[in-house]
């Protein structure tokens, strides 16, 4: 976990290794971790092997390893990957989509400026229940502003003001980093 912090990726598969070595089986916690660790190391390959790995090992994945695989194509600006993960977490009946899905959903769009690509995450955030927070907003704006979206970035940023003002006056805060 200290490695996935880091980013020390090619430490956490040594680590890993002689964990395996000595014959210990990683648990979902260690591959959520490992997984990470492809995230911070820059390698959403690293982290889809980490990921492909669980469901080799008969691991049950949560919706921990899907943020984090996600994460892992966003920061690269990977928006396929992060699509393509986003399509296996919809077919697993056993994991829900949290908020920070949608964040990095919406963040793997913006390296190629996709507003279409993000309006539909940020639709589909609604369509699972969740309510958009001002973070939500914050990565959204850039993107559709980028495009000359202006209308609707007005609409937007109305919503957003609401959404303050919900928040600041007692409102629920629903934003949670998983």
């Amino acid at each position: 976990s200290s490695c996935e912090k880091v980013g020390e990726w090619e430490k956490a598969l040594m680590l890993f290794k002689e964990c395996e070595d000595a014959g210990l089986k990683p648990d979902h916690i260690i591959f959520n971790a490992l997984i990470s660790s492809g995230d911070k190391g820059n390698r959403p390959d690293v982290a889809q092997h980490y990921f492909d790995s669980m469901i080799a090992n008969g691991i049950e994945r949560d919706v921990i390893s899907y943020c984090a695989l996600i994460s892992a194509y966003a920061s690269q600006g990977h928006l396929q990957g992060a699509t393509e993960t986003w399509e296996k977490l919809k077919r697993d009946e056993k994991v829900q989509p949290t908020i920070a899905v949608f964040h990095e959903l919406i963040r793997s769009c913006q390296v190629h400026a996709n507003a279409q690509e993000a309006l539909g995450f940020f639709e589909e955030l609604r369509s699972h229940g969740l309510s958009p927070v001002t973070f939500t907003y914050s990565i959204l704006l850039p993107i559709l502003a980028e495009k000359g979206m202006n209308e609707k970035v007005s609409e937007l940023q109305e919503e957003l003001r609401r959404t303050q003002e919900s928040e600041q006056d007692g409102g629920e805060m629903r934003y949670t980093s998983l």
